[in-house]
């Protein structure tokens, strides 16, 4: 007597094999460690004051980790409040300043002495780091409470550079910062004659 294989089995045959086939990759998916559980097992506490100091010491593995982890991205150093776009901006991680600003970063954000992450970028002579966030619309403009004006700072870093683009972004040659300091006269104190220069032509362009 001739047999003959009915169709819903060998569908079901079918299936069962693809399924089995299927599992390698399904166990995979389902014991990749999460993100708290891999910072656990590399014993990284989970609290902004190292999301702050991996964002300033470039490793964008676990400041990622910290942030799937659960902290906020504008999370602050409890003492300083600088935040993680603070210290990369600082130490010119550019990939990282992207990231955190992809992530919606506050980039005006201001630490204790009311210095934003682009003032912080000026005064470290980061040039990429300044034009990146200048791009993104940060405030030129910020006078800090305790420390100078972006285009102060970079007047004192002596950076001709650095003034420029921050006068083409709208910084005001005139602005005196927190205590008084106009940028005409810290130009003059630094004895940097070509940036004098430059901040006459723009005081005669936009006197206020």
């Amino acid at each position: 007597m001739t047999t003959r294989n009915h169709p819903v089995r060998c569908i079901s045959k079918t299936l069962a094999m693809l399924i089995v086939a299927a599992l390698p990759g399904l166990c995979v998916a389902q014991t990749k460690p999460s993100a708290v559980e891999q910072l656990t097992k590399i014993r990284i506490e989970i609290i902004p004051e190292r999301l702050t100091q991996y964002a300033a010491q470039g490793d964008l593995v676990t400041v990622n980790l910290l942030i799937d982890a659960g902290l906020r991205v504008n999370s602050a150093d409890p003492i300083r409040k600088a935040t993680a776009l603070h210290n990369a901006s600082a130490q010119g991680h550019l990939r990282i300043v992207a990231r955190l600003l992809e992530l919606g970063a506050d980039i005006d954000a201001r630490d204790w002495h009311g210095v934003t992450p682009l003032i912080a970028a000026v005064y470290a002579g980061h040039t990429s780091i300044v034009q990146a966030l200048l791009q993104k619309g940060a405030d030129v403009n910020v006078v800090p409470e305790k420390a100078p004006t972006a285009l102060i700072a970079a007047i004192q870093t002596g950076k001709l550079a650095l003034v420029d683009m921050l006068l083409a972004a709208n910084a005001k040659p005139a602005m005196p910062d927190g205590v008084g300091q106009t940028p005409l006269s810290a130009a003059k104190l630094a004895t940097r004659h070509d940036i004098v220069g430059r901040i006459e032509a723009a005081l005669s362009l936009r006197p206020q």
